[in-house]
Formats: structure tokens, sequence, C-alpha cells
């Protein structure tokens, strides 16, 4: 695995995700300005599911380095931005519509 360099075959280069940890009000923990998450979600939990389907089925090549490019190396590539954010949209839609379900 690599933090500056795109594989397709690399695990850690697909998305992962985790609980946000939540205050005594219900309302997420920030700390330094980013919310505090706790262990990753397993493989086979449905949110999961939905976003590495989302990445699997519809996401290009270029979409999938500049994805990488923006939440690894902190691109700030407009181009980067562009395509990482089309992704980040299909997966909340497909996150959504688990919840809606």
């Amino acid at each position: 695995m690599s933090w500056s360099k795109f594989d397709d075959d690399c695990p850690g280069c697909k998305p992962a995700m985790a609980k946000v940890k939540l205050d005594a009000n219900g309302q997420p923990m920030i700390k330094d300005g980013m919310a505090v998450v706790g262990d990753p979600l397993p493989d086979d939990d449905p949110q999961v599911q939905a976003v590495i389907r989302v990445w699997n089925e519809t996401t290009t090549r270029q979409e999938r380095e500049a994805y990488h490019a923006v939440c690894c190396m902190n691109s700030q590539l407009p181009t980067h931005q562009r395509l990482a954010q089309a992704v980040m949209q299909r997966m909340q839609k497909a996150l959504e519509e688990i919840k809606d379900g």
C-alpha cells in the first residue's frame, strides 16, 4: 500500500467507512476540527457494500485516481476535486437509498 500512488489491486486504495462517535447529546464528537471516528465498519456491512458497489461498478480509473488523490494526498487540483466529488455524490446517493430502504 502506498499513500502516494494509486493501485487498483491495492485493498487500501478502496474506500473504507467508520462510524462517527457521538457525544451525550447525539452530536458528532469533534477534535481538532475533525469528527472522531471509531473502528472501521466490516466489509459485510450494508453501507460498506453499497459504497464498494459504486466504486466497482460506476467509477472510471480516472475517477478512482482522483478520489485517491483527494482523500489520501489532499489534492487541491480542480480536476481531482471535481472527479472525486462526482464519486462521493454517487456514494452518498447509494447510502441514502439504503437509509430510505
